[in-house]
């Protein structure tokens, strides 16, 4: 008797950049098992109008694990179908019906919101810096709870009601900060971690 085989485990990271939900290239490198390399030189080479890479790939820099600058992709809705038509399988098939749920989902979010909510002040105003700390702040909870960056983002964005962390007022920058330090973790993993570094 075959065991039924169980949805991939991953909550798909889309944010909102300019009024418009993305995600990034170097996400879905890893989510889709590719080397960034290999997705970056995939949209470069995609056979599309000069104009729909402009309006659907913004090339943006990262910092990466050893503080170096490097290239990445944010990329809409309509670059991710574009691109994603490429990545084959059973797992890959599902990747994308969660990606395209979840860009709904953002969509409807956008499109809910006062537009004084979705253009004004309180949207966007995180400087760069403090949008590195909370980014860092994320990822250590998510290594301390064993959990995908993702998920601890949606707890944040969910807490503070803003369809994105890109959104969040300055005003509450510190609550958001303090929300990540007391956030319960699930029940076992800073036992396990412990565990790990005593054997």
């Amino acid at each position: 008797m075959t065991t039924p085989a169980t949805a991939p485990d991953f909550t798909p990271e889309i944010v909102v950049q300019d009024g418009q939900p993305v995600t990034t290239s170097l996400v879905l490198a890893k989510v889709f098992e590719k080397q960034h390399l290999h997705v970056l030189r995939t949209i470069r080479t995609l056979e599309v109008p000069k104009e729909f890479i402009e309006s659907n790939f913004g090339l943006v820099d990262y910092t990466d694990a050893k503080g170096e600058k490097r290239p990445m992709y944010h990329i809409t809705r309509d670059g991710f179908t574009i691109l994603a038509m490429g990545f084959t399988g059973k797992k890959a098939m599902e990747f994308k019906i969660r990606y395209i749920e979840a860009f709904n989902r953002m969509e409807e979010t956008l499109r809910s919101q006062e537009p004084g909510r979705i253009e004004g002040k309180r949207l966007g105003t995180l400087s760069p810096i403090r949008q590195d700390l909370l980014r860092r702040a994320v990822v250590r909870k998510a290594e301390d709870a064993g959990v995908p960056p993702g998920k601890i983002w949606y707890r944040l964005m969910d807490a503070f009601r803003m369809p994105s962390h890109l959104h969040l007022a300055p005003e509450f920058f510190d609550q958001a900060l303090l929300y990540l330090e007391t956030l319960a973790l699930p029940e076992g993993s800073r036992t396990k971690k412990l565990t790990g570094r005593n054997n």
